[in-house]
């Protein structure tokens, strides 16, 4: 039975990941880069994640992945939240859409 259900997670998981790259294969963004739009997709799914979080998610350096970042928080897609209770620690949420 553990099996089974693994196969069909295995399955699903798949089915996603196929979708995804179908909708955005032939999507050419002059706004995104195919590396912002994994790092959004990945905040939307886990949001608030931290630096650290996308860097290993993504198999990027800290270095790389704070440049991404910044990019995306100057297109206004992304924030950087200051945790209230250690202000060293901040958490990156996708920005709110704009309003007409």
């Amino acid at each position: 039975m553990d099996n089974e259900l693994f196969q069909k997670f295995v399955a699903f998981t798949t089915a996603v990941h196929q979708i995804t790259s179908d909708i955005s294969k032939d999507i050419k963004s002059e706004a995104l880069t195919p590396l912002q739009y994994k790092i959004l997709e990945y905040i939307a799914v886990s949001q608030p994640v931290t630096l650290s979080e996308i860097s290993d998610c993504m198999h990027m350096s800290m270095p790389n992945t704070s440049r991404e970042l910044k990019k995306l928080s100057e297109k206004q897609l992304c924030d950087k939240i200051t945790d209230p209770a250690d202000r060293r620690k901040q958490g990156i949420t996708l920005s709110p859409p704009e309003r007409p």
